[in-house]
């Protein structure tokens, strides 16, 4: 049974893209455009997959995107009720528990840093579903809440994207709105 479905389309691609390292392999594209189906069960996001809108989607946008996926991990739930700047971050990781280790270890520094008050971290339920170690996804009111912290700060590049490199995970960010 699905319980909401929220369909984003990505407008910057913000400082922090990483390249992946060597055996990761991710897709040339990030997706321009996401569709998030938020499900009562795993195996109802798994037949998500093969719904004929999900299929159409997928099939008119070439870089759309989908997966299914279960929260491992969350500072606080994503409010798609209203317009916002949404984070989808694409993680490559040599997998899901360095990856998730990396990301937890950092978090703070959005907190901190952003005032990040939400994310949840989504793991691909089986490996062929999905094409990213992890998928975070949080939310901020406005770009100027986020980007200049990740263009301006010293820290995001000494603290953040040297923890993922320790840990060879790539981050591969995206921004996104609602598309209302």
């Amino acid at each position: 049974m699905v319980r909401r479905a929220d369909v984003f389309r990505g407008f910057l691609r913000p400082p922090g893209s990483g390249t992946p390292y060597v055996g990761q392999v991710v897709p040339a594209l990030l997706p321009d455009v996401v569709l998030l189906v938020e499900t009562t069960t795993a195996e109802a996001a798994q037949r998500m997959l093969r719904h004929r809108a999900v299929v159409s989607v997928v099939a008119e946008e070439p870089t759309a995107h989908a997966f299914a996926a279960t929260d491992v991990r969350r500072i606080g739930p994503v409010d798609h009720d209203r317009q916002g700047v949404f984070l989808f971050n694409y993680f490559a990781g040599d997998g899901v528990e360095t990856t998730l280790d990396a990301w937890q270890y950092t978090a703070g520094w959005f907190q901190r840093e952003t005032g990040l008050d939400n994310s949840t971290v989504l793991a691909p339920l089986s490996p062929e579903m999905g094409e990213h170690t992890l998928v975070n996804h949080c939310r901020w009111d406005h770009p100027l809440d986020v980007v200049p912290s990740l263009m301006l700060k010293r820290s995001f590049r000494s603290y953040v994207l040297d923890t993922f490199a320790r840990n060879r995970v790539s981050p591969r960010p995206l921004l996104y709105r609602l598309d209302r």
